[in-house]
């Protein structure tokens, strides 16, 4: 199965992802031959620790697509941010500070381990009444949602899609992540597996296990859903 990355960190030595340009192509490496054929490079955009600006953001979207046009056929590289939600991200999307994925009105948005299901809410809340739709980057990373799945229900119903990362369904986060994991997939409330890799070896952007156990568990249709069909239709900026 051809398999959509929306979000990884390869663009070298921009944020805490590939440290270098060899650290690049060892990550394009194992994508391309985990089956990854489109990747979403998503740098953080973190006031205060990392952020990207999109001038750095484009030029190693297009560096990675020319390395890609030589050695990766068929490889795709398309731009993205994970922003660390905060009182200014509306602002500086407004501004062109920082970046959807690939200038859709989809938005990554990731959070403080301990936010509170009233933060992450309101911020659902002012990202839809600014036009833009907000994808919940690493769900199962957020203590609060495992108290009361119906909470991730609320968060979909008011207009979040939910991405996981792909090590979670195997179990490399844990036993209790990879419990909530399945519970959520089990009702259909993921929308996007990613590998969120950072390296090449602790957190390379291996997918392929969790595509295979997903299409098996949950049926083909499903996992085509979440591998690919939903991030070609973030990519054209229609709805999901």
């Amino acid at each position: 199965m051809e398999i959509a990355d929306m979000h990884c960190h390869v663009i070298p030595a921009v944020d805490d992802g590939a440290a270098d340009m060899n650290e690049t192509r060892a990550m394009l490496d194992i994508a391309y031959k985990e089956g990854i054929r489109l990747m979403v490079v998503t740098p953080h955009y973190h006031i205060g620790k990392m952020k990207v600006s999109l001038d750095r953001l484009a030029a190693g979207v297009a560096q990675l697509n020319e390395i890609c046009a030589q050695s990766y056929p068929g490889l795709k590289i398309y731009p993205g941010q994970e922003i660390y939600y905060y009182s200014d991200a509306v602002k500086d999307l407004n501004e062109k500070r920082a970046s959807t994925i690939a200038g859709s009105r989809y938005v990554l948005l990731e959070y403080s381990t301990t936010v509170s299901f009233h933060e992450l809410r309101d911020s659902v809340y002012e990202m839809v009444t600014e036009g833009y739709i907000p994808i919940i980057a690493h769900a199962e990373r957020y203590g609060r949602l495992h108290e009361d799945i119906d909470l991730v229900r609320q968060l979909i119903d008011d207009g979040a899609y939910i991405q996981i990362n792909a090590g979670s369904v195997t179990g490399k986060s844990g036993n209790t992540v990879k419990r909530f994991v399945k519970k959520l997939l089990k009702y259909h409330m993921v929308h996007f597996v990613a590998t969120d890799a950072h390296d090449c070896k602790n957190r390379a952007p291996h997918i392929k296990v969790s595509a295979e156990y997903i299409r098996k568990k949950y049926g083909d249709e499903y996992a085509v859903e979440l591998f690919l069909k939903n991030i070609l239709t973030v990519i054209q900026d229609e709805y999901i």
